[in-house]
């Protein structure tokens, strides 16, 4: 699958996907979750993800929990599969 593949599929170009890839959100991939640049990248960042875990509906001490657990690329990881999914936006 190529970058043009993963973003057509996630809705966002593919220089989002880089970003992401890289463990930089950009906007679009915020505006497709609802949130903040801000709140996605404190997923990333290891910090308190509380917007991004009141959306999937998981406490946000246990999405930290599960953070840690999986590291900085399973959080990317769980981003972009959320993204594929469209599970974020309803899309």
């Amino acid at each position: 699958m190529s970058y043009y593949d993963i973003a057509e599929n996630a809705k966002v170009s593919q220089y989002d996907i880089k970003s992401l890839l890289d463990g930089d959100i950009t906007q679009e991939v915020a505006e497709r979750f609802t949130l903040t640049r801000s709140d996605l990248q404190q997923f990333i960042r290891e910090e308190s993800p509380y917007e991004l875990g009141h959306l999937l509906g998981i406490a946000p001490s246990e999405l930290l929990t599960l953070r840690r657990e999986f590291g900085k690329q399973g959080a990317v990881g769980l981003i972009l599969g959320l993204l594929l999914t469209a599970q974020v936006d309803g899309s």
